[in-house]
């Protein structure tokens, strides 16, 4: 067999090292961690706006609004249409604003559990953006559970 002849029908690239370069781990990380911003702020946007359409439809499609009622007499669709702004400016105010922070944690490579908690968070059907925040929080988590990813956050 001479030195031309290759005894192998292919060749392997050898592997790449993935620490010889600091910023690839950021740049993995980067992507994941902008969705998570994108999503919360847009959920955000998405609940304060919807809120405000949703209270200005319905008190004045509500022409029994203006007329005052007995506490006795509230069903529990009423109790619940009273207390939906206060869940959701709980919702809008507390989660989507972690999950936000979460995500510029993420992109600076700090606080992983933080940022595993955001991409949990912005998988929660709380807003009009959970679909797209599905995906994004798969997407996150698949990033965090990485070997690589964990070691850069520590």
């Amino acid at each position: 067999m001479s030195d031309k002849e290759d005894p192998l029908p292919f060749r392997m690239a050898p592997p790449r090292d993935m620490n010889e370069d600091p910023q690839t781990d950021s740049r993995r990380v980067a992507g994941a961690a902008n969705g998570l911003i994108i999503v919360a702020a847009l959920a955000i946007i998405l609940n304060c706006l919807g809120g405000y359409a949703l209270r200005t439809v319905f008190s004045s499609t509500n022409g029994a609004a203006d007329a005052p009622e007995k506490a006795d007499d509230l069903s529990y669709a009423q109790l619940g249409q009273e207390s939906a702004p206060f869940l959701e400016a709980c919702v809008t105010l507390l989660i989507y604003p972690l999950a936000l922070f979460g995500g510029i944690q993420m992109k600076q490579l700090k606080s992983y559990g933080l940022a595993y908690t955001s991409a949990i968070l912005v998988m929660l059907p709380c807003s009009v953006a959970f679909p797209v925040g599905f995906v994004i929080g798969i997407w996150a988590l698949g990033v965090l559970n990485n070997s690589k990813v964990k070691e850069t956050f520590r």
